[in-house]
């Protein structure tokens, strides 16, 4: 038997990427379901079976996160898929992944920046303190929008209107259910309570263009 989907559960989404060498990058969001109401009158929700949303969830996820990506991203890197898992409580449910059939290229022609190298969008809660901001780093910088290491005023504004793509209600109709599922910020600090913050904003507070080691040739993701 799958793992049942309750109210307040958390989901993780897992988008992936590749570029020209099949180097594989991911991004992450935590979402929480915060209602489900029935198609038709009927009981109240006293949950339901993974397997039947976890599929059409990842799908439902990926397809606009991907074309709206795709609009400030290199011809060079793609996004190839999306993974829906259900990670608190736990158990954890199994993975359940999209594959679309064909993958999603960027959309601007032209090299793009190496791996590594991307601009952030912040994940903001009512909390300033360090655990209550979150971090996405972007996949696929063209080099035509970047310069000087940083990013061009078009590149910002494109990944802010994906910031807030990513800042709304993920709504989703499934096994006779309309699903609700919100942002948030999830964390498992040890020794401390779980924290599930709702998200105020996703926003790229600076045009730096950060270099992650771990996305390094050779060094993982």
């Amino acid at each position: 038997m799958a793992v049942e989907l309750n109210i307040g559960d958390v989901l993780l989404f897992r988008a992936e990427y590749k570029d020209v060498n099949a180097t594989t990058a991911y991004n992450m969001m935590h979402y929480r379901l915060v209602s489900a109401e029935p198609v038709t009158p009927g009981p109240s929700f006293e949950g339901v079976d993974m397997e039947e949303v976890g599929p059409p969830l990842a799908q439902e996820i990926y397809n606009p996160w991907a074309s709206n990506w795709a609009d400030f991203s290199s011809s060079q890197a793609r996004m190839v898929g999306g993974m829906v898992q259900n990670i608190h409580p736990t158990p954890k449910s199994r993975q359940y992944n999209y594959v679309p059939p064909g993958p999603t290229f960027g959309g601007i022609a032209g090299d793009m920046l190496p791996l590594q190298d991307s601009p952030t969008l912040v994940k903001k809660t009512v909390f300033g303190q360090r655990w209550g901001i979150g971090r996405l780093y972007l996949v696929g910088v063209p080099e035509s929008l970047a310069a000087g290491g940083t990013i061009n005023n078009d590149y910002l504004t494109d990944a802010n209107t994906f910031g807030q793509l990513l800042l709304a209600d993920v709504t989703l109709t499934a096994a006779g259910w309309n699903f609700i599922f919100r942002p948030i910020l999830f964390g498992t600090p040890e020794g401390e309570p779980v924290r599930k913050l709702d998200l105020v904003d996703i926003v790229m507070t600076d045009t730096l263009i950060k270099t992650q080691r771990r996305r390094r040739p050779g060094k993982g993701i």
